[in-house]
This record gives structure tokens, C-alpha cells and sequence, in this order.
């Protein structure tokens, strides 16, 4: 039997392993709104400054009112994102229009689901959001008076948002909000005590802002925390060895210590305060976010801003 099946009931290895790099990459936040959909990904990384292009970009426009993300490992995302642009180039060229949404989504969701029923094949461990805008052709636009009516009907006529997550089982499914990579059960927690459909695009924008400084100070804590234990952990080891020397050399020797470690304490709080905590924090870490927007305008993306305050002072003048 290969490997990637399975019987009897019994877990797939390889499916787990391909949740978990799902839950262990980059954080994703998408909301519908009125006749819109907002996709945020927030980004914290060390500087490269030898690095040009981060490769697979987050946000990939695949039509004027299609937009694909990723979380997960990169390379899959880039098989099952060109997969997509195919599936979409066919479909523009046979029948002279832009793929469905659920169509697409269905090209999407096959193709995972086949590596998981292949032998020697593993699943593939990434999980693409495919958001856009489905077109109501009821309403106004079932009784025009003629050709050229029935197609403003339908320019004018209501876009419903729709926001689907393909996971590397093959499912997908429908959501309102949802949150993806690390970080998604305080993300989803936020979400449903704020979000709201008829929230607008601003109120929106700082709900998935304020997700994005959740994550950058929770992923803080934890390296804190990690930092801290690391600390105690060294303290210990320190202890059990300073038990066998006799005490009176020990409380000696840790006075000195003490005096030299205050010397050198006020030597980098003054450097600290000569460069300020804004720059020392720049140089540890440099935050960005990649932004989309999917409406009746089309797909506009903003790329790497940083920091995240300027991402309102950007969009003030072009947001819709």
C-alpha cells in the first residue's frame, strides 16, 4: 500500500505533517466586507540587506476580480498557484471571459486531493485562500428590455464577497473572516468579538492592523519567554557548580561580578539612549504588511509596508 494512503481508520502521517506546515507559516487575515474583500498578511523578519526579492510573492493576482494567497511551504504554493494560472488562462481563451471563482476553486482543490490518493506522492503542505466577487444575474438583469440593458444591469447589479481556504486534504470551504499560518486561534478569537459584514473598509482595515500587532508582539513574547528559560536553565548549572567551591570565595568573586556587570549596564543604557529604542528595534527587526483588496475597482495590492501606521496614512487618499 503506498505511503500516502491509509486504512483501517487510521491517521495519514504525511496529511498531519502537511497541517502542520499549513499552522507553522506565515499568518494570513481575510474579511469580506460590502462588495469587498480585505486580505492582510503580516510579515516580521530580520533584514537581508543582500536580498532583492523574497521570492513567491504573498498576494498574487490572478484576474481582475481574483486574488490568491498562501500559507505554508513556498514551493508547493508555487506548483498549486500555477496550476491556477493555467486553469485560468484556459478558461479565458475558450470561452473569452475570466474563470469563476468556484470554478477556479474546484482546480484547486482537485489537485490536492489527487497527491493525497497517489502513491509516492506526499500532500502538498500549503493552503491557498482564493478570495473575489461572484455577480448576481438575478434580480433586474433577469427581465431586460434589451442586449445593452441587461449588461449595465449586470455591472450594476449587487457582488457578493466570497472567501474560500483550500486545505491539503483537498476540502474547501466558505468563510466570512477567517485567519490562517501561525497564530490562527487568537486571530479567529479577535474576529468574532469585532468583526461585523457591515463594517466599513477603514473599520476593517485597523481590525486586521490590529491582528497584525497581536501576532508581531505575541511572536515577541515568545522568544522573550524562550530567552528567559534559556537564562534560568544556565543559572541552574552555574548554582550546582558554585555549591562544591566554598561559600566565602563565591561571595567574593560575586561581588566583583555584580560591580562589573552595573559598569557595564550603564555603559549600554547610555549607548541605548544616545540611539534610541526606535532605531536599536529597527536594526533587530524590520515589520511589514502586504495588503489586497479585491472590489468593483479591481484587485489593488500594497507590498511591504512598513511600518504598519503608514498603511493608513497610504490608502488615505485612494481608499474606496
Amino acid at each position: 500500500m503506498p505511503e500516502s494512503r491509509g486504512g483501517g481508520g487510521r491517521q495519514l502521517p504525511q496529511s498531519d505533517a502537511a497541517a502542520r506546515a499549513v499552522a507553522r507559516g506565515g499568518p494570513l487575515v481575510a474579511l469580506s466586507l460590502k462588495e469587498a474583500v480585505l486580505l492582510v498578511a503580516p510579515s516580521e523578519r530580520r533584514p537581508r540587506s543582500l536580498i532583492e526579492n523574497r521570492g513567491l510573492p504573498k498576494m498574487w493576482r490572478l484576474t481582475d476580480g481574483i486574488c490568491l494567497s498562501h500559507v505554508g511551504l513556498i514551493q508547493d504554493s508555487r506548483a498549486l498557484l500555477l496550476a491556477a494560472q493555467q486553469a485560468a488562462f484556459e478558461h479565458e481563451n475558450r470561452f473569452g471571459e475570466h474563470i469563476p471563482i468556484a470554478e477556479l476553486v474546484e482546480v484547486v482543490a482537485g489537485k490536492q486531493q489527487e497527491a493525497t490518493m497517489q502513491g509516492s506522492r506526499r500532500p502538498y503542505g500549503s493552503s491557498i485562500l482564493i478570495a473575489g466577487l461572484l455577480p448576481d444575474l438575478r434580480g433586474p438583469a433577469s427581465i431586460p428590455t434589451s442586449s445593452s440593458s441587461s449588461d449595465s444591469h449586470r455591472r450594476k447589479g449587487v457582488l457578493y464577497p466570497r472567501i474560500y481556504r483550500t486545505d491539503p486534504s483537498g476540502t474547501f470551504t466558505l468563510w466570512r473572516a477567517c485567519a490562517l499560518g501561525r497564530g490562527t486561534e487568537t486571530i479567529m478569537a479577535l474576529l468574532e468579538d469585532k468583526y461585523a459584514p457591515e463594517m466599513e473598509r477603514k473599520e476593517a482595515l485597523k481590525l486586521a492592523l490590529e491582528c497584525c500587532r497581536v501576532l508581531m508582539s505575541g511572536g515577541r513574547e515568545k522568544r522573550e519567554e524562550k530567552e528567559e528559560v534559556g537564562r534560568e536553565g544556565g543559572e541552574k548549572k552555574k548554582k550546582k557548580k558554585e555549591e562544591e567551591e566554598e561559600e566565602e570565595e563565591e561571595e567574593e568573586e560575586e561581588e566583583e561580578e555584580e560591580e562589573e556587570e552595573e559598569v557595564e549596564i550603564k555603559k549600554r543604557t547610555s549607548l541605548m539612549t544616545e540611539a534610541g529604542p526606535e532605531e536599536a528595534e529597527e536594526d533587530l527587526m524590520v515589520a511589514g504588511v502586504d495588503v489586497a483588496l479585491i472590489s468593483r475597482e479591481g484587485v489593488r495590492m500594497w507590498e511591504s509596508v512598513s511600518p504598519v501606521e503608514k498603511l493608513l496614512d497610504l490608502v488615505e487618499d485612494n481608499w474606496v
